[in-house]
């Protein structure tokens, strides 16, 4: 594993809840068939150390793990290993399945003013109005004038 792996493995590690703890009896066929099952569903995975517990060094317990799972040791900060293992099934793209295409009802289009507002659309024997309405703005109605009069 390269440097820029390794690099963006712990990256992404940083956000992962430790899943699986090893205490004081140290490294075991349980934990280990654990965190074998564990690597079923992701790739990499964060195990916690009891620190004052242990048996043995976090490293080695690391290597311990990483070596009965198959799985490579990314990182060891403090009581945490960081693991992990490539899983070939969870790279695969599946093809999604082509979805029917459904009939859509077909909506009426509605013409707009340049005010914005809207009118009802145009039926066939409709004739367009060429007669402009006078406005009824504050200013007509303060001065009592009238612009179309």
């Amino acid at each position: 594993m390269d440097s820029k792996t390794r690099a963006a493995l712990r990256a992404s590690a940083n956000a992962l809840p430790a899943l699986y703890q090893i205490g004081k009896e140290g490294v075991t066929e349980a934990v280990c068939a654990q965190v074998t099952e564990g690597f079923n569903t992701r790739e990499l995975m964060k195990v916690k150390c009891l620190l004052k517990t242990l048996p043995c060094t976090v490293r080695e317990a690391a290597e311990a793990v990483a070596e009965s799972t198959g799985a490579q040791v990314v990182q060891t900060v403090g009581g945490s290993i960081v693991l992990y293992k490539y899983n070939p099934e969870l790279h695969e793209k599946k093809k999604p399945a082509k979805p029917q295409k459904a009939i859509k009802p077909q909506k009426a289009v509605i013409a707009k003013k340049r005010t914005g507002v809207a009118r009802p659309p145009a039926r066939a024997g409709d004739k367009p109005s060429t007669a402009r309405k006078p406005r009824t703005g504050t200013a007509s109605r303060i001065n009592g004038k009238s612009r179309n009069g």
